[in-house]
């Protein structure tokens, strides 16, 4: 289901966190999807270690393993399996997650994890979590800057109404003392 912007930032990042704990232990998942991320009590876990593959084995002898949507373009060709292949799967796996509203916020990160060239990928899921720490740094910067221009822009609008009626009750005023001079 389509998740709101910090619901799926949380999920993106959990389960990005977890994979980089596989990493760190020596292991590849190589099966990143939806399916294989659940959801308890809002916190994101990852499932199904069926494919997993130690990192210097799948190094040494790159093999096509998981679900063929998901994998990377190097996979698929059985030419390349490291870290980088399960950056690629868990961009593809939230991919349609995105409602419209939130792509500006992911669709960089995202698009440039799904490049067909590793080397233009995060190499690390660390510094995938860096990127999306950033990017939601960078909607915390914009929504503060929205909430103040709206500040602005009513300030001015009560301001403007301020001296339109000021200007209506002089005009008013002015009038009325031309009738009483008359």
């Amino acid at each position: 289901r389509k998740l709101a912007r910090r619901d799926l930032k949380r999920v993106i990042d959990r389960t990005a966190a977890a994979l980089q704990r596989l990493h760190r232990l020596g292991w590849l998942h190589c099966d990143v999807k939806r399916k294989n991320i659940g959801l308890i009590d809002g916190t994101a876990v990852l499932l199904d270690f069926g494919s997993v593959r130690e990192t210097a084995a799948a190094k040494a002898r790159p093999e096509r393993v998981g679900t063929w949507l998901n994998m990377a373009p190097e996979v698929r060709d059985e030419v390349l399996l490291d870290e980088r292949a399960d950056v690629y799967s868990l961009a593809a796996a939230f991919r349609g997650l995105c409602r419209n509203r939130d792509r500006r916020f992911f669709e960089s990160l995202i698009v440039r994890s799904l490049d067909n060239n590793p080397l233009k990928r995060p190499q690390t899921m660390d510094a995938f979590r860096r990127e999306l720490a950033a990017d939601q740094d960078r909607l915390e910067k914009f929504a503060v800057h929205a909430r103040i221009a709206w500040a602005v822009v009513g300030f001015l609008l009560v301001c403007n109404l301020a001296f339109g009626i000021w200007h209506i009750v002089r005009l008013f005023h002015r009038d009325e003392q031309r009738r009483r001079a008359e």
